[in-house]
């Protein structure tokens, strides 16, 4: 898999390696910046804030749909993704990070967690 927007698979697959060593909690991608970011035990309160975030986004009306998305492997780890389909935004990470590469995968931003738990947990929240 090649590159897209200047972004390659094996660069992001190397930065969430060292967030999951550095005990990541959720990890997701930044669009103003460009880049992951992550969260960990400690920035509970930006957890907190993040997904009051997304939850206020949904009512607006500036995410179209939130689902699960298919578990990544990144060494001997697992990431289990929340997909978020932020209106009229695309979004090379989970495209370029998942197995199969589909096309419209570019229309989703991930929320990674470490747990498959955590993440239904979350999704829940998000679609309740």
């Amino acid at each position: 898999m090649g590159e897209y927007v200047g972004f390659s698979r094996a660069e992001m697959q190397n930065t969430l390696v060292n967030y999951i060593s550095n005990d990541a909690l959720m990890i997701y991608w930044h669009h103003k910046a460009r880049q992951f970011t992550y969260l960990i035990a400690e920035d509970r309160e930006d957890y907190r804030g993040e997904l009051k975030r997304l939850k206020r986004a949904i009512k607006n009306g500036d995410i179209v749909s939130v689902s699960s998305g298919e578990t990544i492997s990144i060494g001997n780890e697992s990431l289990f993704p929340v997909l978020v389909e932020f209106r009229g935004v695309q979004c090379p990470a989970y495209f370029l990070l998942s197995e199969s590469c589909m096309g419209n995968f570019i229309d989703f931003t991930p929320y990674f967690f470490r747990t498959e738990t955590k993440r239904d947990e979350v999704l829940t929240y998000l679609q309740n």
